[in-house]
């Protein structure tokens, strides 16, 4: 056998190799990579751990990091992401999509900025892009900008030192949907809340109290498409219809309210 046919057989079974082996090797470095960028975000505590990478899944146990307490403007103070796992396929993936993306466990923790340097200056002047019009997208346009098909959080956590919420986070091509448990500081028990959204713009959120089943009361809304109608003379855009139905007494208001408070 010549010598080039064999140099040509040696070259491609090597690039064969590492083209399977690849994301395997890839491992290593980006748990050692990740870290380091986070760590050049001015990040504290930063931990990743990925465990598995392949051409067609990314499983990461563990990504968590906190800003420093001296930085007020974020306010952000502790991330947390446990069981992590993105499905895709490279040709997908070249275009910015994914499949599906499931995170067993999210944990975001916020500080309060009534106190922030931030907070405290004056509102700079409303320039002309301030007031120019919003156009915002219909609903079948947001839904097609999603880059993945389904999106899971199966434990999502949001805490505030006013709020706290806890709950599970759907996100697919079709609908937004997000069941949670509401404690707020000013009221003496939980809330529950069901909120959807659908790519049709059809929209949903009923608050009851942990304790009943009877809702406290439902917003409904309409993602309307843009027409434009015209009002005393003057020609204006209606994006979205909303309507609020109280189904709780003035007495089940003033019992959530906390005494202390």
């Amino acid at each position: 056998m010549r010598s080039w046919v064999k140099a040509l057989l040696i070259s491609a079974m090597t690039f064969l190799l590492v083209i399977i082996f690849l994301p395997s090797l890839a491992k290593p470095g980006l748990n050692s990579l990740l870290p380091w960028i986070l760590q050049q975000a001015n990040l504290e505590n930063v931990e990743v751990e990925i465990s598995k990478v392949s051409w067609y899944q990314l499983k990461l146990d563990k990504l968590s990091f906190s800003t420093p307490s001296e930085n007020t403007d974020s306010p952000l103070e502790k991330f947390s992401l446990q069981q992590l796992s993105i499905s895709y396929s490279p040709v997908k993936l070249l275009s910015g999509q994914v499949n599906e993306i499931e995170i067993n466990q999210l944990g975001i923790s916020l500080t309060s900025q009534e106190n922030s340097p931030a907070n405290t200056s004056q509102p700079p002047p409303a320039s002309r892009a301030d007031e120019a019009d919003i156009n915002l997208p219909t609903a079948e346009e947001i839904f097609a900008l999603l880059p993945l098909d389904k999106l899971s959080i199966n434990q999502l956590s949001i805490t505030h030192p006013q709020i706290k919420l806890e709950g599970e986070l759907q996100i697919t091509a079709e609908e937004i949907s997000l069941n949670s448990t509401l404690n707020l500081s000013a009221l003496n028990q939980p809330l529950k809340q069901e909120f959807k959204f659908n790519h049709q713009g059809q929209l949903i959120t009923q608050i009851t109290r942990k304790s009943s089943a009877a809702p406290i009361f439902i917003i409904q809304g309409e993602w309307l498409d843009q027409t434009t109608f015209e009002q005393e003379g003057i020609e204006q855009e209606a994006v979205m219809s909303l309507s609020l139905q109280q189904s709780a007494d003035i007495e089940s208001w003033l019992d959530l309210i906390n005494n202390d408070q």
